[in-house]
């Protein structure tokens, strides 16, 4: 809710990164969206998400996933 009122923001994907080493892979999306509210402000939000993999296939691998949003409202 912003605002007190339920918006709905279409988010598209910026950006899509893959880092692969020979012990590592990791894959970053980034997707955004904006909408304009009823007042005229301008809100929107950016939303990364990494998954990061360290091990070689066939032994014990680490996974990890971060999740980050971030949102915004400008006049």
């Amino acid at each position: 809710m912003i605002q007190g009122t339920t918006e709905i923001l279409s988010l598209f994907l910026t950006k899509r990164l893959a880092t692969v080493s020979s012990t590592t892979n990791t894959l970053n999306y980034v997707a955004k969206g904006t909408t304009v509210l009823d007042d005229g402000k301008i809100a929107g939000v950016i939303f990364t998400y990494t998954k990061t993999i360290i091990g070689v296939t066939g032994t014990l691998q680490k996974i990890t996933e971060t999740m980050n949003c971030h949102i915004y409202i400008h006049n």
